[in-house]
């Protein structure tokens, strides 16, 4: 399955990381993502939209997580402090006027 979301770079960026993430888990390799496995979670991301998959898959990765858990997670909103936007240097969401 192609990479969802082609025009966004921040989701291009938070999925390479998570390939390479997947990757470099011990024993290096074991963890990396099976072509059914990457189909499967670029599906999901391509229903859930960029901002909560990107979301998703940075809170797997500050976890140490080997899998994406979606429950209880939240895309960044204008609320969400500026030093966790930054980390990830994530622009903040454009507010409707």
């Amino acid at each position: 399955m192609p990479i969802p979301f082609s025009d966004n770079p921040a989701f291009a960026a938070a999925w390479a990381t998570w390939e390479t993430f997947r990757a470099e888990l011990k024993p290096k390799g074991k963890y990396a993502l099976t072509p059914t496995t990457r189909s499967a979670q670029l599906a999901r991301c391509q229903r859930e939209g960029p901002g909560k998959s990107i979301a998703v898959i940075r809170k797997s990765i500050e976890q140490g997580w080997r899998g994406l858990f979606w429950e209880g997670t939240k895309e960044a909103t204008p609320d969400t402090p500026k030093v966790v936007r930054e980390v990830w240097d994530v622009p903040p969401p454009e507010v409707p006027t």
